[in-house]
């Protein structure tokens, strides 16, 4: 029960550290407490985002074990080829403003 409205779905259960959320997606977005957000208005986070979309706040440091090892358990996305001139044009856009 969510809010008060009762729900079923079919639900699996899988042993490992490394496994992915109970809740499906599709079922989240289903009872509501997920939803697909495509733009975000800017002048709305002013004080929150910077003139790039960097977080205004104070710069954080990380700490790592001398012996810490780093891994992925993702692998990258692959991008459409039609779309490989904007990804670039971003990519140079986003180097020339010091985000990455």
């Amino acid at each position: 029960m969510y809010k008060g409205q009762r729900y079923a779905f079919w639900v699996t259960v899988i042993r490992g550290l490394f496994t992915q959320n109970l809740l499906g997606r599709s079922v989240a977005k289903r009872i509501g407490p997920v939803m697909t957000l495509h733009a975000v208005n800017a002048e709305v986070f002013s004080d929150v985002f910077g003139d790039i979309g960097l977080l205004n706040s104070k710069p954080v440091k990380t700490e790592l074990k001398l012996d810490a090892e780093p891994y992925v358990i993702a692998t990258p996305h692959s991008l459409p080829f039609p779309l490989l001139p904007k990804a670039k044009a971003e990519l140079k856009r986003m180097l020339a403003l010091g985000v990455i």
